[in-house]
């Protein structure tokens, strides 16, 4: 029987071996956080642990009011490196972690079965490796329900279960190496994927140290324990291992601002985006970007016209070595909470995990925009003068097409495109993702308002002007027929003229979640 008397020094109740509620309603309860959780690991002491919830700490102290600890985790991520390489190592070390719970209010023991009602005040998890060195491994947080966490970042919905209740976390996944095991850029690639297995079931989930094996074939000695850490070459293979049609950006071989700029058009699509510092031979994810309503006098010159990348204070990024979602600045800008030690700045490469059939790139998306806004009969000053060019803010990204048509017909007031457009995009058949090139004024942009679009088949190849889908000035509306052959001229399906929009125009679309 449960209730029967247990001999003196047993625990009474049967759920305290495996899940312990602690409270976090004074500083000095963050204190004893990390010894709690030592003991909970068999009293191991583990040095760096209150290093790492330091760090954590910040993020979490003025949201977090209880923690509910699952102390015999099994995690799948920790079980694969485990299987793969702790348990052929003499030294004995334990196959499962703990589960650390964050909720935003106070959770009684009498809670712990029907945490489900708790969704509203649930922030996330991190969970603790029983290993020597570092020792966090899968962590999800809401950014919204963060301090400090600004931005627009990539986020997917994650469930968790625990004592038989499911909730829900949307974030972005983080994880930290192993060092021994894993380095940064695995760690990275561990992140890009598992946020991409999540969002598209395209893509099968695949844990750190399958990660480690998929480079065999460009290894630079063994491959476990890691030493040497990955090349950005290294990265891009284990990219096109995982189903992944990789594109390498490097800093030297583009003009000042370019890289950068492109690098904002991908993160900005949603696409999470691995980021080289070869100074210090590390990796970091971009997972967001924070922009201004002013344009950064730091960044202006780049183009003809000015650009989204005109407007950015920094990117959103998760770096092992810390937390997540840090603000990697670019020059300029004050100080966030979040900081990063790094500024855009000291990237010298990423690697962006395009879906195989994007053919199109963002810098020649750009410079297709650009030639069609130019163009004597497709052009701005002939089909829209009342837009002058002086006047335009474009912003290139990616969207999926399902994406797309459902924000600009069924999404918040505001977003809807105005006189039937809307309309004409859901029924118009498009390929599973498309390049956007939103037209704005300096006016309508400092609102997060376009006053039209441009839309690319990303199917396409960089030497067709032509194969754009939409072109949507303010004044005019043109259909294409990207299946034609023919002459071009021959190829537009409507043709029609536009009165301008009388309003600043309509909302700019956003794949990302606001943190604040």
């Amino acid at each position: 029987m449960l209730d029967e008397k247990l001999p003196s020094g047993q625990n009474s109740d049967p759920t305290g071996e495996f899940f312990k509620i602690i409270r976090l309603e004074e500083p000095r309860d963050w204190d004893r956080l990390p010894e709690e959780c030592e003991i909970l690991l068999q009293g191991r002491k583990y040095g760096r642990l209150g290093g790492y919830f330091a760090n954590f700490r910040g993020l979490l102290e003025k949201r977090a009011r209880s923690a509910v600890v699952e102390c015999k985790y099994i995690d799948k991520d920790f079980r694969d490196v485990y299987s793969g390489f702790y348990s052929r190592k003499f030294a004995k070390y334990q196959s499962r972690c703990l589960r650390i719970h964050f909720f935003s209010r106070i959770v009684n023991e009498r809670d712990l079965c029907s945490l489900d009602r708790f969704q509203d005040d649930y922030i996330g998890y991190m969970t603790v490796r029983p290993t020597r060195a570092q020792c966090i491994g899968r962590t999800i947080f809401d950014p919204r329900r963060l301090d400090g966490v600004v931005g627009s970042i990539c986020c997917a919905r994650y469930k968790v279960h625990i004592c038989g209740a499911e909730l829900e976390v949307q974030g972005f996944p983080f994880i930290k190496q192993h060092k021994d095991v894993t380095r940064c850029a695995h760690a990275a690639c561990w992140m890009v994927f598992r946020y991409l297995s999540q969002k598209y079931r395209t893509y099968k989930e695949v844990y750190p140290y399958q990660i480690t094996q998929m480079t065999s074939d460009y290894s630079l000695g063994r491959l476990v324990p890691s030493s040497h850490g990955l090349t950005v070459s290294q990265i891009a293979e284990i990219f096109t291992r995982f189903g992944l049609s990789p594109e390498i950006y490097c800093r030297e071989n583009y003009a000042p601002l370019e890289f950068e700029r492109f690098l904002l058009a991908y993160v900005s699509s949603g696409l999470s985006v691995i980021c080289t510092i070869e100074r210090e031979n590390h990796a970091v994810v971009a997972v967001g970007h924070i922009s201004g309503r002013q344009p950064n006098e730091n960044l202006l010159g780049g183009t003809e016209v000015l650009t989204s990348y005109d407007y950015l204070q920094g990117l959103v990024i998760n770096d092992d070595n810390w937390f997540p979602y840090q603000v990697m600045l670019t020059p300029g800008p004050p100080r966030l909470v979040q900081t990063s030690e790094y500024t855009t700045s000291d990237i010298d490469a990423f690697v962006v995990p395009l879906y195989e059939k994007m053919h199109l790139t963002a810098e020649q998306v750009e410079k297709l925009t650009l030639k069609l806004m130019d163009d004597e009969a497709l052009g701005l000053k002939e089909l829209s003068p009342s837009l002058p060019k002086s006047e335009v803010v474009i912003r290139v990204l990616l969207a999926s097409s399902v994406s797309y048509k459902a924000f600009r017909s069924h999404k918040a007031e505001g977003a809807r495109a105005p006189r039937g457009i809307d309309r004409l995009y859901a029924q118009l058949p498009m390929p599973r993702f498309i390049w956007l090139a939103e037209i704005a004024s300096k006016s309508s942009f400092s609102k997060s308002k376009v006053l039209g679009e441009i839309i690319w088949d990303t199917t396409a190849t960089p030497d067709d002007v032509m194969s754009f889908l939409v072109l949507h000035y303010p004044s005019c509306l043109i259909v294409n027929d990207v299946d034609f052959l023919g002459n071009e001229t021959d190829r537009i399906i409507l043709k029609k003229k536009l009165i301008p929009l009388d309003n600043e125009g309509y909302t700019m679309y956003s794949c990302l979640a606001n943190a604040q």
